[in-house]
């Protein structure tokens, strides 16, 4: 993969993580952290509590799709999280309970899918791109302040998956 991809890739994948964290606000949640990281490899996308005071550890899939088809999408993002990649947001989720000190009583695993319609993608990757970093926070707020008002149902789908995976935290 070239780096020119590469780079809009992970700036695809930024802006799929604020616009999940930017929804979830709005629906209630409250962020504790983003990007919590151990080491190179294990990393944390979102860590939220929701409205009924439960810690979730949120791994963010954003796709750009030429067509929204919930059923391959959910199928080639669920391929995604095999068990390495669940044993490594286990071990960033250990790391941040004992870092953190965070008590909380329950836990859960989530997965956020968040998919874009390929115009919409290279609108946010560009606008987000032109914007320097003070203000990229807001370009994106507003983005989704936008879609999400106009449930611009053709062009973005968001599935949210409760407990992905279960284990004994």
């Amino acid at each position: 993969m070239n780096d020119d991809k590469r780079l809009w890739r992970k700036r695809l994948g930024d802006i799929g993580e604020a616009l999940v964290m930017r929804y979830l606000t709005l629906c209630g949640w409250h962020l504790l952290r983003t990007k919590f990281r151990i080491g190179r490899s294990s990393e944390i996308d979102l860590v939220m509590r929701n409205p009924d005071g439960v810690t979730v550890f949120i791994e963010v899939k954003t796709r750009a799709l030429s067509q929204i088809n919930n059923q391959d999408w959910y199928e080639s993002v669920s391929h995604t999280l095999n068990w390495r990649k669940q044993k490594k947001i286990l071990s960033a989720a250990r790391s941040y309970k004992v870092e953190t000190a965070d008590h909380s009583s329950e836990y859960r695993f989530d997965v956020v899918m968040l998919g874009l319609s390929s115009s919409l993608a290279a609108q946010l990757v560009r606008t987000v791109g032109e914007s320097d970093v003070l203000h990229e926070t807001e370009c994106i707020n507003i983005e989704a302040s936008k879609m999400f008002a106009a449930k611009e149902s053709e062009q973005v789908s968001l599935i949210h998956c409760e407990s992905v995976f279960v284990t004994n935290f």
